[in-house]
């Protein structure tokens, strides 16, 4: 007792009950802990309207005494506004209210008043307003703690029940509260569809944001997307960017949702935007959960990295407590581990998540036992991977939500793939488009399903199928990658190469079996439409912006038809979803074809008129004609690789002519050109030459083309693919010769990223301004403290100081270079004014030749951040960053004619499926550089120097740079001295040779 009485006295007193009598209020200050209590005596047949009326706090009324037992009631005034209470009674009754805070934040510093302000008999509509409101907030009460799916009928038909009442009433607004409450039950207990229509009849009695917000989520899991969108704009538009918690919740719905339809800029913009806000105004557990979003959508877009510190940052901010939190980020981060190809940490992410909900049926728990399935598979065990996937279907059946039920069916009709059962996998897959086709679909899974169809067709040897299913599945991925941002493309395109493996391998097959019916040429375009697609999107986004006079876009009319056929075709799908109005069908399907045909008209004239920026927007219809016609001359040839998992393609193209070759499987090929790669690097040691030359004579057979077909030849132009971008072809022998001439000996040899990056380099060569200054040469910068041309440095070396020796034959290359172009005025940066500020100030925009000699450091996990290693130090000994980073290369204004990077491995960088060449010569040339001269390995200083004086004194003397580069090469290779490939090999050029 002296326990209790201790807990009762803080902050308050107890008090008797107040008799509450007409008309008669008094306001009083609310005190916190307080739980003031009122009595009301009704008569047979009377009946009661109350008002409480909130000054600065939020409270709630118990009513005890109803024949119904206690119930509560509280309606969403918050802390400024009147809850209304209705009792009626059948008989003698006496009435005890309770008021309580809603929370134990309120303040309590607040007033409040609660008066009796109608008291008589009994109305028939009196009797039906406190029937509905009792059962109203009976519902209302009980339902707020359900939770994990469960189902409570009692609430649901007291709300329906409600707003039938409501409606006998007359009373709309709370017929609406009741509807939406109904939907939100339902919601929870994974009711989807009812909860839909619920939330949908309350929306058209009464506009209201938090009901929009709660639609979107119930229709973006029922695959609706389109209605979602919209539901969640208009509640944006109602909370007009206040800022408040419950947009960020609008916000990070709309985030999800276009995360899901693959519309990733977007999806960053607003999940950002949500984020932002919970940081500022909580909840915890929603910024949380925004944080596990923005991770899944870098996974989905390839950045695992990213991905990684998203959701190990969400970890750490989960409360121990929270399991459900937690198991929702450890789904993502076993999604994560699984897309890298860690099976036993993904495996160990997922039964974890799955401790707590195993047996409940819920969604979380089938796509738990989804990414369970995904490991039994790439363990081997398709016979558990199909029991997973199975009982994941189940529920997701079980739960009318046909998007989940699509992907599932993909899964299991995979699996039917691999074990050589086209038929069930093809039921699978068309009942999987059939039920997200209504919906207006998903970009990314409608890509996996129409490429399942393909492989399907493709066993079935329906190669005609099969190349219309491929088709879509390419409009897909074009669709996806669009969607994201130009930094994340890369990844987003390497994520789906193997549809475009596929494709190309398809077309070969049909190549194969007509060998006039110009698959090959097909095959080809296809090849050059992966390559290099985020530097072309970069690209032609220049173009588009720099060719043209202010306001011009001759696109524009193309996009405003593109979406005009979009919105069509939704509205079409929409019709015939519901079955309505044939007519209006008849109509939007003509006028669908009308601007379809129109659009392709508009392509081909714009494609006429501005070949060049076409050429980047449309690569794969005009590669061919453009490579012919514009790129190459009588005497160069191009060598176009394509090394995928289905297989490994060379073609060759002059100028009126195109010869394909299958060279079997790419693997071999990837391991012989890493081998010499690694061969290549280092200093060769007794008996290592004859292992090169056996190596180089196996990968030359493995690659090249018959050498009569290249007869009166002599520029070889390369587009690798994936591993041949590391090795030097200049190298390769001839593989029907004997010798150990290399190809050197009878071509230039100059290397693209992708013919089409070179069309639009040449476009964008005569419209960028002319340089007006001649060479700038950074060579032999300060790197650390040791340097003795610096006084001691000022202060201790920060935390990202890179600790490198210095190049003091840098020095001799700067001298060497500057003395072939005498007849260029040099701007010569050496020692501490070796910085990258010049750079990055624009000061390097007017410059013919920019010429680095200094480390280079490839950051082969993440390109993008790969550098140039400048001045760490100025002339008074303070430290400053010195890493010029490929992403502020990418950044920097250029119009050089040629940039030469003298520096260790400052070449192609890691290959990445889909765009290859990347690092600092990708970065280069996107900056504006025509050409850029890079090192393959580490190059030797004494024979950099030497090759350097050669090639610019050739190029001094009117050569083109790629004729220069191959003579410098020649002289050094018959110098004894530097006659090994080491010493002459390793520097190539990327770009034009023009």
């Amino acid at each position: 007792m002296a326990i209790l009485g201790l807990a009762l006295g803080v902050g308050w007193s107890y008090r008797q009950p107040t008799g509450l009598t007409l008309h008669h209020a008094q306001t009083e200050p609310w005190q916190s802990g307080a739980q003031p209590r009122y009595f009301l005596r009704l008569a047979a047949g009377q009946t009661a309207r109350l008002v409480l009326e909130q000054r600065g706090v939020d409270l709630l009324v118990e009513i005890a005494g109803d024949a119904g037992g206690p119930f509560e009631v509280d309606s969403p005034s918050g802390r400024h506004g009147d809850e209304h209470i209705f009792l009626a009674a059948e008989e003698d009754r006496t009435f005890v209210l309770t008021l309580r805070a809603f929370s134990d934040r309120v303040a309590a510093d607040g007033e409040f008043q609660l008066r009796l302000e109608h008291l008589d008999r009994a109305t028939h509509e009196d009797v039906l307003r406190a029937a509905a409101e009792g059962l109203f907030h009976r519902a209302r009460v009980t339902s707020q703690g359900i939770r994990d799916g469960r189902w409570d009928a009692e609430s649901d038909r007291r709300f329906g029940e409600a707003a039938a009442l409501f409606a006998e009433l007359n009373l709309s607004e709370r017929r609406a509260d009741a509807l939406y409450l109904q939907g939100k039950l339902r919601y929870t207990a994974q009711r989807y569809q009812d909860a839909a229509a619920s939330i949908r009849a309350s929306l058209a009695l009464f506009q209201r944001p938090d009901a929009d917000v709660e639609l979107g989520h119930v229709l973006s899991l029922l695959g609706e997307w389109d209605e979602a969108e919209a539901s969640f704009l208009r509640a944006l538009e109602l909370y007009d960017g206040k800022g408040s918690s419950a947009e960020a919740t609008a916000l990070k719905g709309l985030g999800d949702l276009q995360k899901n339809r693959g519309h990733f800029e977007a999806a960053d913009f607003h999940l950002r935007q949500a984020y932002e806000m919970f940081q500022r105004l909580g909840p915890l557990r929603k910024r949380i959960a925004t944080l596990n979003s923005l991770g899944a959508l870098q996974l989905r877009q390839g950045a695992s990295a990213k991905a990684l510190e998203l959701l190990q940052q969400a970890l750490r901010e989960t409360p121990p407590t929270d399991q459900g939190m937690r198991g929702e980020t450890l789904l993502a981060l076993g999604n994560l581990h699984l897309s890298e190809g860690r099976l036993e940490a993904a495996a160990a992410s997922y039964a974890e998540a799955l401790r707590w909900e195993r047996g409940k049926g819920s969604r979380h728990e089938a796509i738990l036992l989804t990414g369970r399935g995904r490991v039994a598979d790439g363990r081997g065990d398709r016979a558990g991977a199909t029991q997973l996937y199975a009982k994941a279907l189940e529920i997701f059946e079980s739960l009318e939500l046909p998007f989940d039920v699509a992907i599932s069916r993909n899964n299991l009709a995979w699996l039917h793939l691999a074990e050589g059962n086209p038929n069930a996998a093809r039921s699978l897959f068309e009942d999987a488009v059939r039920g997200i086709e209504p919906l207006g679909g998903s970009v990314f899974l409608e890509g996996v399903l129409h490429f399942g169809l393909a492989r399907t067709a493709s066993q079935l040897g329906d190669l005609e199928l099969a190349e219309k299913e491929i088709e879509a599945a390419v409009e897909a991925v074009e669709l996806l990658r669009a969607g994201s941002p130009f930094e994340d493309r890369i990844t987003v395109l390497a994520s789906r190469h193997d549809i475009f493996d596929f494709h190309i391998s398809l077309l070969m097959q049909q190549h194969v079996q007509q060998p006039n019916g110009g698959y090959d040429r097909l095959a080809l375009g296809v090849a050059e439409q992966a390559k290099a697609r985020s530097l072309l999107d970069a690209l032609g986004s220049e173009l588009a912006t720099t060719a043209l006079g202010p306001g011009e876009d001759p696109w524009a009319e193309t996009r405003r038809l593109a979406e005009g056929t979009t919105a069509r075709g939704l509205e079409l799908r929409a019709l015939e979803r519901r079955g309505e109005d044939p007519q209006a069908m008849v109509d939007l399907r003509q006028g669908l074809d009308d601007d379809i045909r129109q659009l392709q008209v508009l392509q081909q004239e714009l494609a006429v008129s501005n070949p060049s920026i076409a050429a980047v927007r449309m690569p794969r219809q005009l590669v061919l004609r453009q490579i012919q016609g514009r790129l190459l001359d009588s005497s160069s040839r191009l060598l176009t690789y394509h090394l995928g998992r289905q297989g490994a393609f060379l073609w060759v193209v002059g100028q009126d002519s195109v010869r394909s070759y299958d060279l079997g499987e790419a693997a071999p090929i990837e391991r012989l050109a890493q081998r010499l790669s690694l061969q290549m690097a280092g200093r060769l040691r007794p008996g290592a030459h004859e292992l090169l030359q056996t190596t180089l004579r196996d990968l030359s057979k493995a690659v090249l083309p018959p050498a009569e077909g290249l007869v009166g030849v002599r520029r070889l132009v390369i587009v690798p693919s994936g591993e041949l971008f590391r090795i030097p072809f200049a190298t390769l022998p001839w593989p029907t010769a004997n010798s150990e001439e290399p190809l050197l000996s009878s071509f230039e040899v100059v290397y693209l990223p992708s013919s089409s990056v070179l069309i639009a380099n040449r476009w964008r060569s005569g419209l960028r301004r002319h340089p007006s200054e001649g060479l700038a040469i950074f060579a032999d910068p300060v790197f650390g403290a040791s340097d003795l041309r610096i006084p001691a440095p000022s202060e201790e070396a920060p935390a990202n100081h890179v600790d490198l020796p210095r190049l003091g034959g840098t020095l001799d290359e700067a001298e060497a270079v500057v003395a072939a172009l005498k007849n260029i005025s040099p701007l010569t940066l050496l020692g501490t004014q070796a910085r990258i500020d010049p750079l990055l100030e624009g000061q390097m925009a007017g410059f013919r030749y920019l010429h680095f000699a200094t480390h280079g450091i490839a950051v082969e996990e993440a390109p993008e951040l790969s550098y140039l290693m400048l001045s760490q130090l100025d002339d008074d000994g303070a430290w400053r960053d010195g890493r010029l980073t490929a992403r502020q290369v990418t950044a920097l204004e250029l119009n050089a004619d040629l940039v030469v990077l003298s520096a260790c491995r400052s070449g192609p960088g890691r290959p990445i499926l889909g765009e290859g060449l990347t690092g600092l010569a990708r970065s280069f040339l996107l900056a504006g550089a025509q050409r850029v001269v890079v090192s393959q390995w580490t190059v030797d200083d004494r024979a950099s120097v030497e090759l350097m004086r050669r090639f610019y004194s050739a190029h001094a003397e009117g050569m083109p740079a790629a004729e220069a580069l191959r003579r410098a090469q020649l002289e050094l290779r018959r110098h004894r001295r530097w006659s090994d490939p080491y010493y002459w090999a390793g520097f190539a050029l990327f770009g034009d040779w023009q």
